[in-house]
């Protein structure tokens, strides 16, 4: 039996017990709550794959399925190479992180397409067997107080990766696919296993941190 994606809620202010976290079933409509004690103090970013790749106060990195319990440890966090300050730009962030060696070890991948703004969100996705790239297009109104800020998404733009040419190409259609961005987990899915799923759609999460 195939399950559609489950959407991992974040946590609220008023929530008394951090041992428990909320996740919505897209097909069924339902929210439920898992007892995981596990991903206490940690962030999480979720997988296509059932898995949660968490990071905690400790910096270690761990995958965690909430349905099992498993944890596998991954590399920590200080053992990667070509440590970045939040200060850099996005377009200068584009690395593959090789994760099956000793000494985890990022490699220069491509500049992002011609034309692309600083202010937009990125996400890497593997898609037909290919890497794509998917530009989010936000817009705000700056006079805006800072409590009061808010963004709209505003497009969506999608690009294939030729590791021949090291170079974008942009792509106009994705067929049956339903891709699933947002800050903590960006796929895609073929709506043929998932017809409850709309085909050539972008499911997407209000997830700009940095208005909150």
């Amino acid at each position: 039996m195939r399950f559609s994606p489950w959407l991992m809620l974040a946590k609220r202010e008023n929530d008394n017990d951090e041992s428990v976290r909320s996740f919505y079933s897209v097909s069924s409509k339902r929210t439920f709550q898992i007892q995981l004690p596990q991903l206490k103090g940690r962030r999480c970013w979720g997988t296509p794959y059932g898995w949660l790749l968490t990071f905690g106060l400790d910096l270690n990195i761990q995958l965690f399925n909430p349905l099992t319990g498993t944890q596998i440890s991954l590399p920590a966090q200080p053992t990667f190479q070509h440590q970045y300050n939040c200060y850099v730009k996005p377009k200068r962030l584009r690395r593959i992180c090789e994760l099956d060696v000793t000494t985890p070890k990022a490699t220069v991948l491509a500049s992002p397409p011609e034309g692309i703004e600083d202010g937009n969100k990125f996400y890497l996705i593997e898609m037909f067997g290919d890497l794509h790239l998917v530009a989010r297009e936000l817009t705000g109104d700056e006079d805006e107080p800072v409590y009061d800020f808010h963004y709209d998404t505003t497009f969506f733009d999608v690009y294939k990766f030729d590791f021949t040419t090291r170079s974008w190409i942009e792509v106009n259609y994705l067929d049956d696919q339903a891709l699933f961005v947002g800050t903590n987990a960006y796929f895609a899915i073929s709506t043929s296993d998932y017809p409850e799923l709309n085909g050539g759609s972008i499911y997407f999460t209000d997830d700009n941190f940095e208005c909150y």
